[in-house]
């Protein structure tokens, strides 16, 4: 298993007469058992010689010395990873095979070909006998810290750092090195043979080209690759590693290594179902960073890699994330090689959150609790065309060993989008579309997410910062219960209700209690057992509510829960309560919160209405702005006077009701203060479609405008924040009482989580219709008057093939009561030759529901259904081919509803018709 990086302070030489082999693999392999799953991968081997090599199942069947398989075992490694097994038959064959290895990022490719160099070094010889290239200078770094932590038996053995990092090697001309392995980047290892003459290269046995994709590419690394290959003996041995290959550097092969057995990974296996992909369309820079934001209110989030086409675009997100109180690095090609290495120091130590970087970031950076990748651009090459390669080590960063992650990519237009699916067909799975601005979906995310993934997230973050420097199993597993101390929850008396539940944690106990009892350690069993007590924890995830965006909101929360007892451990979008309160108090806490946000918005409100709604009606006011009040602020007045003197004043009055009783709360009080002025939230639905033209009126011309106001004020948010603030607060709502469903989630079906559901299910409605509407709105040149279409049922992006076309179009597919609608995206300028562009739907056709026949089923197309004309004409079919099943599911579910409360209404016509002719006949 590939667990160095986890334990890579320990070392088995103290206690070696204490404790057995067979009892250290049984504490590691219970206490990582969940750690590592590559059980899905699928290899593929091609060899041109007639031998016959087998896999190996566990280390000791591979031709190791001694010295080395002891030490393996002593660091934890019992089994190989797929690409490990399947590669060291072949790397340690005598006589010495060429290799060519493809595999996914995170396998264990670097502890494969570092245990190869160890089985075939002579250790007496003192000079280089293996050459390791490497694109960039951190990747050396790390793969010098493998050789030495798998090396550390061997006291002779030395490795030479050839780069420009501060802990790089120095060596003097015309002075033969000692050191024999050598871990540089091209030019570097270029400059010690041919100007310092420091090694032959005509006496190493063995070449290694890391990340060989880009060393061979001839449009980066690959003239100075070849001339290093170039000076190698025949007989050398070359091993070439990377998680892709394209065909122009397969095209190399035969030069780089002779007659190499190849192995790789089928390409539906590139990338591991373990990392969900999601592409995001925005329209601006701006709003890709509020969609960032938006992950940092609902999702939990250990650490963060956001990758930028330009440094500019980088250091731009970096001082926009440091302003909203995040901690952030960013690492470019223009820093310093000591900036380089101590920004990924202080990112590796958790220092810094957010790493944020350009392409020099996307290879080899092992960061463990690296969860979320973020490609603020498409990547693409220096010819401006889709980087599919760059694309998989990018959001390898975040599937790191077997770990679940998830990877989102912003789009901004057509382009864009074409080539997002390009990616999807190359890796055989498609990207899905995401809606970064609907909390339900991302709520939705999170729950599924979160559930896989938060125990191995605590198993990891549990496991760094251990200070033994021998391997002593009583005090690593010590060490372990005192890590996870601070996450067990207070004692709960048994005659109390237990809010939340610890499954992951009382499993990772219940695994330490094992290991330590069959080593015989019995004294452990008392720190995790306790009589008549239950260790609990509660996880809070889905809310904003113990979560803030900023240090200064951090702060304000700690001291608001200052009478809690709060967990050390927490992940930046994610902190650990204990309590030992019941239900009731942590519905107050919530009703509290509730009122609290809700007097601030009104503040916000009220500053926005005394100090820039007035501004509309000065005399100096800009031709541009002269009578756009209501574009700018549409209906922000209405909105304010209902929350001052309508819903403000109920909800403390709730919270009074809620804080002067004792007994047990309901918050059917709260649901009641949303249900009494359901008809006064339509207002944000008006707000909502209006807000496209106010932003692009303000960013042409209100933000000028306004600007010397601000400063007036000292304002630190312009405007144009301030007007966002109800489409935020519509999204808080939206939390807050999916909170309180949760808290009611045991009395399922009551008055009181019906009410609850009622009113999230009229704000998630209102969001919903919003959307629709601005959707809607945006649809140009259509010749059917849509009002009188009935509801919008669903809107949704498709590709579809029309009369048997072989060619995909992109289709914006409107679903209405009595009409389907196919429209082309596209992005439009602004009025008057604005610099805001928007999305819009330029129509092409639409068939009546009275008209329309339904194939759910389609040969060879799982994802794909027919809408067509009843007639079925070769012209009038339309292949509409989904991004995933349940999609699929949905569309066909609404359409054959429609069609049958259609056949239904028809029928019944049909019957009264037939009946007014029997009576006239009759008369």
């Amino acid at each position: 298993l590939y667990v160095y990086s986890v334990f890579r302070r320990m070392s088995k030489e103290k206690d070696e007469d204490a404790y057995n082999q067979q009892q250290i693999s049984l504490l590691r392999k219970l206490i990582n058992d969940t750690l590592v799953d590559d059980s899905n991968s699928i290899i593929k081997v091609e060899s041109a010689c007639s031998s016959v090599y087998e896999a190996a199942t566990h280390f000791e069947h591979l031709p190791l010395s001694y010295p080395i398989l002891k030490h393996l075992i002593s660091l934890g490694y019992f089994r190989p990873s797929k690409i490990q097994a399947t590669s060291l038959p072949f790397m340690l064959a005598d006589p010495p095979v060429n290799l060519v290895a493809q595999s996914q990022s995170g396998t264990g490719k670097t502890v494969a070909f570092v245990l190869c160099v160890l089985q075939r070094l002579q250790l007496d010889n003192r000079w280089p006998q293996c050459l390791c290239l490497v694109p960039t200078c951190e990747l050396a770094v790390q793969i010098c810290d493998v050789f030495r932590k798998l090396g550390s038996y061997a006291k002779s053995l030395s490795i030479a750092l050839a780069t420009r990092s501060p802990d790089a090697t120095v060596p003097t001309p015309e002075q033969e090195i000692t050191d024999q392995v050598i871990v540089g980047t091209p030019g570097t290892v270029m400059r010690w043979m041919h100007h310092l003459k420091c090694f032959d290269p005509k006496k190493l046995k063995i070449f290694i080209l890391d990340e060989a994709d880009l060393m061979l590419n001839l449009e980066s690394m690959g003239d100075h690759s070849i001339r290093v290959i170039r000076t190698l003996r025949a007989d050398c041995q070359r091993l070439l590693f990377s998680a892709t290959y394209n065909s122009t550097v397969r095209k190399l092969f035969h030069f780089a290594a002779k007659d190499p057995v190849t192995i790789t990974v089928q390409n539906e296996e590139l990338v591991l179902d373990n990392i969900e992909q999601f592409y995001i369309q925005c329209k601006s820079d701006d709003e890709k960073f509020e969609a960032i934001c938006n992950f940092y209110r609902t999702l939990v989030i250990g650490q963060c890699v956001i990758f930028c086409e330009r440094r500019a675009t980088a250091h731009w997100v970096a001082d926009m994330m440091r302003s909203k109180g995040h901690r952030v690095a960013v690492l470019s090609g223009d820093m310093t090689m000591e900036q380089r290495a101590e920004t990924i120091k202080r990112f590796r130590k958790g220092e810094d959150r957010i790493l944020i970087a350009t392409n020099i970031c996307s290879r080899g950076i092992d960061i463990i609790q690296v969860n979320i990748v973020i490609n603020f651009n498409v990547p693409r090459t220096t010819v401006k065309q889709v980087d599919i390669e760059a694309y998989v080590h990018r959001i390898g960063r975040c599937g790191r060993f077997g770990r679940r992650g998830l990877a989102f990519t912003f789009i901004t237009d057509l382009e864009e989008l074409g080539e997002v699916q390009i990616i999807g067909n190359y890796l055989s799975k498609p990207l899905k579309k995401l809606n970064p601005f609907d909390l339900k979906i991302l709520t939705d995310l999170e729950s599924r997410y979160f559930s896989q993934c938060a125990f191995s997230n605590l198993t990891f973050c549990s496991f760094q910062n251990f200070p033994s420097a021998t391997f002593d199993p009583e005090n690593m597993v010590d060490k372990i219960t005192d890590s996870i101390e601070s996450l067990k929850a207070e004692e709960v008396p048994d005659d109390q209700p237990t809010v939340g539940g610890s499954n992951a944690l009382n499993r990772f106990a219940e695994r330490l209690l094992k290991a330590k009892s069959k080593l015989g350690l019995d004294n452990f069993v008392t720190k995790f057992s306790r009589q008549n007590h239950n260790i609990s924890l509660l996880f809070m995830q889905n809310q904003k509510i113990f979560r803030s965006q900023s240090l200064k909101e951090r702060s304000s929360v700690r001291n608001f829960n200052k009478q809690r007892a709060t967990i050390s451990y927490s992940t930046s979008r994610c902190e650990f309560f204990t309590t030992t309160q019941n239900c009731d108090d942590l519905k107050r806490m919530v009703v509290k919160e509730l009122v609290e946000t809700e007097e601030k918005y009104v503040t916000v409100l009220e500053h926005v209405m005394d100090n820039y709604f007035c501004e509309m009606q000065r005399c100096d006011l800009p031709s541009a702005l002269l009578g756009q009040r209501f574009t700018i602020f549409a209906n922000f007045e209405q909105i304010y006077e209902f929350h001052k003197n309508n819903f403000f004043p109920d909800l403390q009055e709730a919270l009074f009701k809620c804080s002067s009783t004792n007994s047990t709360i309901t918050l059917s009080i709260i649901a009641k203060c949303f249900l009494k002025h359901q008809s006064k939230f339509c207002l944000y639905s008006v707000y909502y479609t209006n807000k496209p033209k106010s932003e692009a009126l303000m960013k042409d011309y209100g933000n000028a405008f306004f600007q010397t106001k601000q400063s007036t004020l000292s304002d630190s948010l312009n405007l144009s924040a301030y007007l966002l603030k109800p489409v935020q607060r519509m999204s808080e709502y939206v939390l807050l009482l999916q909170r309180m469903l949760d808290l009611c989630a045991s009395i399922q079906g009551s008055g009181e989580f019906n009410l609850l559901k009622k009113a999230k299910e009229i704000l998630t409605d209102q969001l919903r219709s919003a959307n629709d509407m601005l959707a809607v709105d945006s649809i140009r040149g259509c010749d059917v008057s849509l009002a009188e279409q009935g509801n919008l049922m669903r809107q949704d992006q498709f590709l579809v093939n029309k009369n048997g076309q072989k060619h995909k179009m992109v289709r914006q597919i409107f679903l209405f009561e009595k009409l389907i609608l196919f429209a082309k995206p596209s992005w439009s300028k602004g009025d008057d030759n604005s610099s805001t562009s928007s999305e819009v739907y330029e129509y092409k056709c639409s068939i009546p529901m009275t008209e329309v026949g339904l194939t759910v089923a389609v040969t060879n197309c799982p994802l794909a259904f027919e809408i067509w004309f009843r007639r079925r004409t070769l012209k009038q079919i339309f292949l509409i081919h989904a991004s995933e099943l349940a999609q699929k599911q949905a569309w066909i579910s609404d359409i054959s509803n429609l069609l049958w409360h259609q056949a239904i209404h028809n029928r019944g016509e049909c019957i009264l018709y037939i009946f007014f002719l029997i009576v006239k006949l009759e008369i």
